[in-house]
């Protein structure tokens, strides 16, 4: 026996375990278990014990967690972080762990007899790549325990943002840095944390950033505050129902519907916001359904912005007012449908070369429009391709930005979202939305055409005249009267006037 004793203590660092069959756990007449791998009584191994397979993943952080809409995903939390995770994250994380073991292991029958086989490392790795489909799968993973810790969110009056270094915490009054060990009793979401430690730069008014929003806001106040208050509500993770809208950016320009310039600067700010949000979506909007079932089944507890990037013109806005009354639900494939609550719906920016329909009271309550200047379209019809490199010497949100720069616009984001805290969304002046509206259905032609006659409430104008008058200066011979009563009726309508067509007049009141 001491001799045994002895050969085994000099096996300890051959081998990365030395196990007795008689006393591993008993999973069958013909098995046994050790960690998650089942042994036959002629001690070879034979395939992956699920029990033992559930509880390594839990040891290891990963967890299935019920968001807010009531679906679930899987997780995997580390040193208080969690992150949302696939099977596939999970084969590929057994995998590296398996293929660790580069050491075989000794099993015996007992600690009284002989008699051993050694089991070489590659095959755990053959028996995982075996049998790995049958443990991983959701059906096998609904048996993964929950976990359903608290995690550092938002509130009505206070916003956080995290960085490597820091916690930011942002109230209308005080922004204070705080360490992670204060929040030891929260998780956070890894999408929540910002790539980068973050210091306070009291320059942060001369960021190349904040030169950016002088420019698309034609420096003025009115209107940067406005912009500023709409980043600051986007980046805010608390959503008030009663408040919600979608904050959407158009060109101040005023442009046909057939020639969209676009150019103004609001992909920058979608860039801008996914810098602070990695759970950002964005949304091809030329292609977008609001109606397609499985639209949203990319958002997750932690989503915080959907971006909808260049609507087509048929987008249905109405459809997008719904979603923010009641909230949405989500369909997966394979799943059973949830809803999301409309309190932790994500929020909503648009970007549109398009003035989509804005009449009417719930309309107007779920919009919050932005108009951006020509400062840097100019350029691009001036030739200039490149006009943010052209004017900052340097790309945005790039290597070629200082840690100065970066810490810039880190600063003048916690400013915005402390300024909306402070004053909420702020109402930003009325510029070109409307008359672009009215230029985008009727043309720039016909909107300068009846500009020029002065048409005025008590006129009775005859229709023909005026339209062949029209059609001499576009020199279009497809134009057709309809088509031209349709546009004037749709301009006097926009001016406050009626009409009524009859015997080839029309009767302005």
């Amino acid at each position: 026996m001491e001799k045994l004793k002895s050969m085994i203590n000099s096996d300890k660092e051959n081998f990365s375990s030395i196990i007795y069959y008689d006393e591993l756990v008993q999973v069958s007449p013909k098995a046994k278990a050790f960690h998650f791998w089942e042994f036959s009584k002629d001690l070879n191994i034979s395939s992956v014990y699920r029990k033992g397979f559930l509880k390594f993943l839990t040891e290891h952080g990963f967890y299935r967690r019920v968001s807010s809409n009531g679906s679930w995903g899987l997780v995997k939390i580390t040193n208080g972080v969690i992150e949302y995770v696939c099977k596939e994250d999970i084969v590929i994380y057994i995998k590296n762990y398996v293929e660790s073991i580069t050491k075989p292991l000794k099993i015996y029958y007992s600690r009284g007899r002989r008699e051993y086989k050694v089991i070489e490392s590659e095959q755990f790795a053959n028996v995982f790549y075996k049998q790995f489909h049958l443990v991983i799968n959701e059906a096998f993973l609904i048996a993964l325990e929950f976990d359903n810790s608290q995690t550092l969110n938002d509130t009505k009056d206070s916003a956080y943002l995290l960085f490597k270094n820091t916690v930011v915490k942002v109230t209308e009054d005080n922004v204070t840095l705080s360490d992670y060990s204060e929040f030891d009793n929260l998780l956070v979401f890894e999408s929540q944390i910002i790539d980068s430690d973050f210091e306070f730069n009291d320059e942060w008014k001369n960021c190349q950033f904040a030169q950016f929003v002088r420019n698309i806001t034609n420096d003025d106040t009115n209107r940067k505050n406005a912009l500023r208050s709409a980043i600051g509500y986007l980046i805010h993770g608390f959503n008030d129902p009663a408040k919600s809208q979608a904050v959407i950016l158009y060109d101040e320009e005023l442009t046909d519907k057939n020639t969209p310039k676009g150019g103004t600067g609001k992909g920058i700010i979608g860039q801008a916001l996914s810098k602070i949000k990695k759970a950002f979506i964005q949304l091809d909007g030329k292609s977008l359904r609001l109606d397609s079932q499985f639209l949203f089944q990319r958002i997750k507890e932690d989503t915080r912005i959907i971006f909808i990037d260049d609507v087509a013109k048929n987008f249905d806005i109405d459809r997008l007012n719904s979603i923010l009354t009641e909230g949405i639900t989500i369909e997966e494939k394979f799943k059973k449908p949830v809803h999301i609550a409309k309190v932790n719906m994500p929020k909503f920016l648009i970007a549109s070369n398009i003035i989509l329909p804005f009449d009417g009271t719930t309309r107007t309550r779920r919009q919050f429009v932005i108009e951006l200047s020509n400062h840097y379209s100019n350029k691009l019809s001036a030739g200039i391709t490149e006009p943010i490199l052209q004017e900052h010497k340097a790309r945005f949100f790039s290597e070629e930005w200082s840690n100065s720069e970066w810490n810039g616009f880190y600063t003048f984001i916690v400013k915005s979202v402390q300024y909306y805290l402070a004053n909420g969304l702020v109402p930003p002046p009325k510029l070109n939305m409307e008359i672009n509206w009215l230029i985008q259905k009727i043309g720039k032609q016909a909107y300068y055409y009846f500009e020029s006659i002065e048409l005025q409430k008590g006129q009775e104008r005859i229709t023909k005249d005026i339209y062949e008058e029209f059609k001499k200066q576009i020199l279009d011979d497809s134009y057709s009267q309809r088509l031209f009563s349709d546009n004037l009726k749709a301009y006097l309508k926009y001016k406050g006037m009626s009409s009524k067509f009859d015997k080839g007049k029309v009767l302005i009141e």
